[in-house]
């Protein structure tokens, strides 16, 4: 029988998710619109378990997606709170601990999408344009 997640998470807004080597990782906002990515671990027999997350790691976020780079590396793409594109690797840990490496924001976007090309994991950025000058 599958066993859900229970209560293990609270409320949540823009969700995706991604699979890396030991978890699949989540990201989504929380209920103050915080951006937050939370590793889970699911067992043979379907149980899902919450191993970490990102905690006050990043802001304010919308249009959020994730996508595995690697067996422990994961990026982000969101709409910050200035309507800007902010882009985040993540590194979960085999503990399942999430750590935030560098980022990047490009000045302006329109919306964000995730695809797979290959065997590579590409991000995709529908409709950004740069700001001039």
């Amino acid at each position: 029988m599958l066993k859900n997640s229970a209560h293990q998470a609270g409320s949540a807004q823009s969700i995706d998710i991604a699979k890396g080597n030991l978890y699949v990782t989540a990201s989504g906002s929380t209920g103050s619109s915080y951006l937050k990515l939370i590793s889970w671990s699911v067992a043979p027999d379907g149980t899902v378990t919450r191993r970490g997350d990102s905690g006050e790691q990043a802001r304010e976020a919308t249009n959020i997606r994730i996508v595995t780079v690697s067996g422990e590396l994961f990026v982000t793409a969101t709409r910050t709170a200035e309507s800007k594109l902010k882009v985040v690797p993540w590194r979960v840990r085999s503990t399942g601990i999430i750590q935030r490496l560098a980022d990047a924001s490009p000045r302006r976007r329109r919306s964000v999408s995730s695809t797979s090309r290959c065997k590579a994991r590409v991000l995709a950025v529908a409709g950004w344009s740069p700001s001039p000058g």
